[in-house]
């Protein structure tokens, strides 16, 4: 959709997308209105032309799941998410100022104690993720927003990674190259220490206006991480001070266990610098008593100010007497007046026996019946309160006064307290998407909900027992015992593969697409089956695989095939030698390198190792010059 077809669209007819924000490589961000809660939100939506990707919306919808778990006021909140049609959004905390990012581009550079002020809430952010055992990966200035009140927010958690999941060490360099620190552009297993390293970057850039490596491809700048160290910031700019650029040099550690061991130490240096006391490293962080300071002044007050309050102690017991004194009169008033018109009741009620009714009982009663019954007695019936009642049904008098029995004159009023039944208390509903079924329950609870029907739905993304959707929806304002149906993920569906084998690769490729799998296609030469049959298949028939796996079909040809071997990093003569033993034809692509040891080296090839190609095509071999 273009920007102004998006405006004026209503998500769920609650949320209206009004104006563009910003755009990334995988989403764009818009100004929205909460119609429900009449407040300004940030809605951030997946780019339609990922919205068929089943990776990019995992990916997407995991980042909605991260940050619906992290409570923290320097990480932006998230409301809401999901999908209506082709559409896949997540409603956010609208946060009014600017990225990092565009703050520096229009400064050049930040001041030492500027740059260390946004970093302490960075680390505090960063501490409620790595709490909840989540690496975010990708911490640069374009994911950290200043508020106009100074806040700093720190959001897209859409690579961030649990600690224990293996998927935590990867051959692949996600984030953005000029922060990733050198174990990940490396693909080595990952700890909370490679957010430190990238945070440092983040200082670096902030202090000195640029990034410490740079180069001219993604893996360039990934190898200088690796092997170079980084200029001093003092030395771009001079007068940075000793003790922020040590911080920022600690946090730049090659390895991470030079660098700071999480977040709270960093951030403990830092409000060194700010206070101007020693860093950890010099071992001076504490006073003689081994106590941390925390920067706190104590304010003596004046004689002048000691002597107002003891004038305005002594003036307020004063004031307490007298109102106490002039309390007792009144009630002493009271109750001799009272005294005094009883007896003129009581007289009256002698002189006048004869017009003497007992009141009728209508406690219980519903009003209109009771008015029937008191106005039989000749006297009157007036409502004089109402209130709630948890077992008195609306309508009826909870109590009356005079009491029943009670002997009052003819054309009295009785006066009752009418109930307005059972009072709810208005809740409103929370937010139960990618919680766990027990934490969703107890949620629920906690609200004063009750918990509904509970179905259960494959879903690709989600592991089995999170919750998927929920009715009512999240924000609406019930009353509180109104039950909550949830609808939880089973997780992927489990599919038996099917025997293939002796199919055309035309139907075999059918079945399985209608499955929701992915083909891989292997040759094998075969003189019995005819060409484009299915030879066999990997996993075997019968096999239980999740859709979007990958099935490895082999399929026969009569034409001769061979095995590519690696040849990525060997001498391009030894390359040579290897490809003409093996009688593999090929062909030589030169391409410009940065390193000396790569020239004559082999840099990538076509196709990859490992891959089945007919004896008569070419391996495309590029070569380092």
């Amino acid at each position: 959709m273009s920007d102004s077809r998006l405006a004026g669209t209503k998500i769920f007819e609650r949320y209206e997308i009004l104006s563009k924000i910003d755009s990334g490589g995988m989403a764009e961000v818009y100004l929205g209105q909460d119609l429900q809660q009449d407040k300004k939100v940030a809605i951030k939506i997946l780019h339609e032309s990922y919205s068929a990707n089943k990776n990019f919306i995992a990916r997407f919808q995991k980042e909605a799941q991260i940050l619906i778990k992290l409570d923290n006021p320097n990480i932006v909140s998230v409301y809401d998410w999901g999908h209506s049609g082709n559409l896949y959004f997540i409603v956010m905390e609208y946060v009014s100022g600017e990225s990092l990012n565009k703050l520096i581009e229009r400064n050049g550079h930040l001041s030492p104690k500027k740059t260390a002020a946004i970093a302490c809430q960075v680390c505090d952010a960063l501490a409620a993720a790595h709490s909840d055992n989540l690496i975010h990966r990708d911490i640069k200035p374009q994911n950290i927003i200043i508020s106009d009140n100074d806040v700093v927010k720190l959001t897209d958690f859409g690579i961030a990674k649990i600690v224990a999941d293996d998927l935590t060490k990867t051959m692949s360099i996600l984030g953005t190259s000029h922060y990733v620190s050198p174990e990940q552009a490396q693909g080595k297993i990952l700890d909370y220490r490679s957010d430190i390293y990238s945070l440092g970057i983040v200082m670096y850039e902030m202090l000195t206006g640029d990034v410490p490596f740079r180069g001219g491809s993604s893996i360039d700048i990934s190898l200088r991480h690796i092997s170079e160290k980084p200029v001093h910031p003092s030395k771009i700019l001079p007068g940075i001070p000793e003790k922020i650029e040590k911080i920022i040099l600690k946090c730049l550690e090659k390895h991470p266990d030079m660098r700071y061991p999480d977040v709270t130490a960093l951030k403990t240096d830092l409000n060194n610098f700010l206070e101007n006391k020693p860093l950890t490293e010099d071992d001076l962080s504490k006073d003689g008593k081994g106590k941390s300071r925390t920067g706190r002044r104590d304010i003596d007050l004046s004689h002048a100010d000691k002597s107002f309050e003891k004038y305005y102690a002594k003036t307020k017991r004063l004031k307490s007497f007298l109102l106490s004194l002039i309390g007792a009169v009144f009630i002493l008033f009271v109750v001799f007046l009272t005294l005094y018109l009883s007896s003129k009741s009581d007289l009256r009620g002698y002189i006048d026996k004869s017009n003497i009714i007992k009141v009728p009982p209508v406690e219980s009663l519903l009003l209109e019946d009771a008015k029937k019954i008191i106005s039989a007695e000749s006297l009157v019936l007036e409502v004089n309160k109402t209130q709630f009642s948890e077992s008195i049904e609306a309508d009826h008098i909870i109590s009356q006064s005079p009491a029943f029995n009670t002997g009052i004159k003819s054309g009295g009023t009785v006066f009752v307290t009418l109930s307005k039944g059972r009072e709810f208390n208005y809740v409103t509903i929370p937010n139960f998407n990618g919680l766990e079924k027990n934490s969703a329950i107890n949620t629920l609870k906690d609200a004063g909900l009750k918990t509904g029907i509970i179905s259960e739905d494959f879903n690709e993304c989600l592991a089995a027992g999170i919750v998927l959707s929920q009715s009512p929806a999240p924000g609406e304002k019930v009353k509180s015992g109104t039950a909550v149906n949830l609808d939880l993920s089973k997780g992927r569906e489990i599919i038996t593969l099917p025997d293939l084998q002796g199919y055309d690769y035309s139907s075999a490729k059918s079945e399985l697409e209608s499955l929701g799998l992915n083909i891989k296609i292997e040759k094998q030469t075969s003189d019995v089956l005819s060409p484009g049959t299915v030879a066999a298949m990997s996993p075997e028939a019968g096999a239980g695989v999740k859709k979007n796996d990958v099935i490895i079909l082999t399929i026969s040809t009569k034409e001769q095939t061979i095995m590519v071997p690696n040849l990525v990093l060997m001498d391009f003569a030894q390359a040579e030698q290897l490809l003409t033993a093996q009688s593999i034809g090929y062909e030589v692509s030169y391409i410009t390198v940065n390193y000396s040891i790569q020239k004559n080296s082999v840099v990538s090839q076509f196709p990859e190792p490992g891959d089945t190609i007919p004896v008569s095509e070419k391996v495309i071999v590029f070569v380092g010059q």
